[in-house]
């Protein structure tokens, strides 16, 4: 089995070196791993100097060619949602913002033709992108079956066997997220739910552990297999040093000490700070929670808000306080 990697990256994104740490952490964990690596012309054509040291982790790398025109976002999709057309063999894809912490090889094992883990961890209805997922949904196919089916997946950890079935699965997919890049819908994650619906519903759940997205994953930490961080398109690195990134851009290698950090990378993650239940769920996952992450974002303005609204509670407090004397 090979466990795949796509990468589209410039040298001035932190996308190479987030791939070259997970496939690293594979390797720790998994020494005789097959690692094969999707990517695209430009990309490959970096690969010297401080970028080069990727070609001695990669067991395989498959180079696809593109207009130029296709933007690198564009480019990275086309890979992921053809891959299985791509290369030969069963594979468990692995998003570039992953850490690996643990030994793979026991989903050979597993009865599974094609899997993947919910998103969030949870049904889409629970889901803090609900509203818009549901819409992006929607703009795809307007039929209530299709947007209102539960298991909505990631697409981050993908469990792939080389079958007939697969090869067009993963045909359908690309054409739809074509579709989809036509209606404005870069994302691969709407396409894979469409496709998944037209073929009637064949890929399973996998177990959290494979693809514990740390957002919403805490119940799958101590025995999380993949860790799935989110890196963003400005690479805000939350969850570990974000130092290691940079360092890797200048060095191109990582040092006995970076690697010893990738060994206890799952017990280095901060806890959680609070759990969400009940009330405080529905809050979390409102739109009205939403407009304040964005707000964070401008933290001058957040702070207005902030300052603003805190007088009322501080009235509050001053009457409960009266009244029960």
């Amino acid at each position: 089995m090979k466990y795949i990697y796509v990468l589209v990256s410039t040298p001035v994104d932190l996308y190479y070196e987030q791939t070259f740490i997970s496939m690293s952490s594979l390797r720790l964990y998994n020494p005789n791993a097959y690692i094969g690596l999707l990517v695209d012309d430009k990309t490959v054509e970096t690969f010297m100097g401080c970028r080069g040291g990727i070609k001695t982790l990669a067991d395989e790398i498959t180079v696809e060619h593109f207009d130029k025109r296709m933007s690198n976002l564009n480019r990275s999709r086309w890979l992921k949602t053809s891959m299985r057309n791509l290369v030969e063999g069963d594979f468990l894809f692995i998003d570039g913002d992953t850490l690996v912490c643990d030994a793979l090889d026991g989903i050979e094992q597993s009865d599974y033709e094609l899997a993947a883990v919910l998103d969030q961890h949870t049904i889409l209805p629970k889901s803090t992108h609900y509203v818009i997922s549901q819409n992006l949904l929607k703009n795809l196919l307007n039929d209530s079956v299709f947007y209102n089916y539960e298991k909505y997946f990631n697409s981050g950890v993908l469990f792939v066997r080389d079958t007939s079935h697969n090869r067009q699965f993963f045909a359908n997919w690309h054409d739809n997220w074509k579709t989809s890049v036509e209606q404005k819908i870069n994302i691969d994650q709407p396409s894979l739910a469409l496709t998944n619906y037209q073929l009637g519903f064949p890929i399973k759940e996998l177990d959290g552990e494979w693809n514990c997205q740390i957002w919403h994953g805490a119940s799958y930490f101590h025995s999380a297999k993949i860790l799935h961080y989110f890196a963003s398109e400005k690479c805000r690195y939350g969850v570990f040093d974000k130092e290691l990134p940079l360092k890797l851009k200048h060095i191109g290698e990582l040092d006995e000490s970076d690697l010893k950090w990738l060994k206890q990378s799952k017990g280095s993650l901060p806890n959680p700070s609070f759990i969400a239940v009940g009330d405080d769920y529905e809050v979390f996952r409102s739109s009205l929670c939403g407009v304040l992450k964005f707000l964070y974002q401008y933290k001058f303005i957040f702070n207005i808000f902030e300052k603003l609204l805190l007088v009322p509670r501080i009235i509050r407090a001053k009457i409960r306080s009266k009244s029960k004397r």
